[in-house]
């Protein structure tokens, strides 16, 4: 049997043990940057939208916050504290991991940018903590109609 990698498998949720005796108010995933780009992609390219996955965010419903703690981390950081701790691996089918899905398309085009970019995928998570609202094209975000030489 070939060794798993660690990094395949780091995609799911953490659970947090909620010891109030109540429902968790916390919904902890284990997502990663290089997870964040790829939801980026995924909606600009199949929902039309500049969205990603924020480190921490309300749920729909309101009843829950999420939080992605790794979600500044590197694969390659996280696989090594994981080898480091011997931190058991287990195997998920969840989170797009399948194969034939847009995710994978996806994590393969950005693979591929960063064998011929190296430091691509760090440069455009950057930008995702730098968004200008005003040279992008949502009136909601920007009132460009309000702009002035007064403003």
């Amino acid at each position: 049997m070939s060794k798993l990698k660690i990094y395949d498998y780091i995609l799911c949720y953490i659970n947090i043990p909620d010891t109030s005796g109540r429902d968790s108010l916390f919904q902890a995933e284990a997502r990663r940057c290089k997870d964040i780009l790829e939801t980026f992609f995924l909606n600009m390219f199949h929902g039309g939208r500049l969205k990603a996955m924020p480190p921490k965010l309300k749920s729909d419903n309101g009843e829950h916050i999420v939080i992605r703690p790794l979600a500044y981390c590197k694969e390659r950081d996280i696989a090594a504290h994981a080898e480091i701790k011997a931190f058991p691996i287990i195997p998920c089918d969840l989170c797009g991991s399948q194969d034939n899905l847009q995710r994978q398309v996806t994590k393969q085009m950005l693979l591929e940018w960063e064998k011929k970019h190296p430091g691509r995928l760090d440069t455009m998570f950057s930008a995702l903590k730098k968004v200008s609202a005003s040279h992008l094209l949502d009136p909601i975000l920007y009132d460009f109609k309000g702009l002035s030489h007064d403003s």
